[in-house]
């Protein structure tokens, strides 16, 4: 998509802020248990997930309804969790006249995990985890009514390990 000016540093800007909204959106969803958002506001129709580093699993496309469902399935059962995603850095082309608006965009950030369940017998353990997230995202116009404005959506992410504690344990990989 080209714009007559090309990409404005006012369109840059705020797929920056639309970027940066749509990754927090991810993590907020699962800690406040909002499952809908990750639709409305986070997850384009279609998404590759990759937690190869952490689980081993291959990378996994599905629906976005069948992700958000994956994620609400594995979280629910935890009476508490905690994500925390800092250092977004979208990754856009630099605005200009020549410059056409972005289709595609890709960010990382670091992010850090706590969460916690209660085991059969009543005991209650615990996993923190961080590393970092490499984000693909596309713009969908046509979902943007939904969220606001933003028209960006995740594609999809790949999880980088950087520290983890009692994982194996926690996720019964031991």
């Amino acid at each position: 998509m080209t714009s007559a000016k090309g990409y404005t540093t006012e369109q840059y800007l705020l797929d920056r802020a639309h970027i940066h909204d749509t990754l927090t959106y991810i993590y907020y969803a699962a800690d406040s248990r909002e499952w809908d958002l990750l639709l409305t506001h986070v997850l384009a129709p279609e998404v590759t997930i990759d937690y190869s580093e952490y689980f081993g699993w291959e990378p996994t496309t599905r629906t976005a309804k069948e992700q958000q469902k994956v994620w609400e399935d594995v979280t629910n059962p935890m009476p508490k969790t905690q994500h925390v995603i800092t250092s977004i850095i979208p990754v856009l082309p630099a605005p200009g006249a020549n410059t056409s608006i972005p289709e595609k965009a890709q960010a990382k950030a670091n992010v850090f995990v706590h969460l916690s369940k209660k085991l059969e017998n009543g005991e209650t353990i615990k996993t923190r985890n961080g590393g970092r997230m490499e984000a693909e995202l596309t713009r969908h116009p046509d979902l943007a009514e939904k969220s606001n404005g933003n028209p960006w959506r995740l594609s999809g992410f790949k999880a980088y390990a950087g520290f983890d504690e009692n994982g194996a344990e926690f996720w019964g990989t031991k």
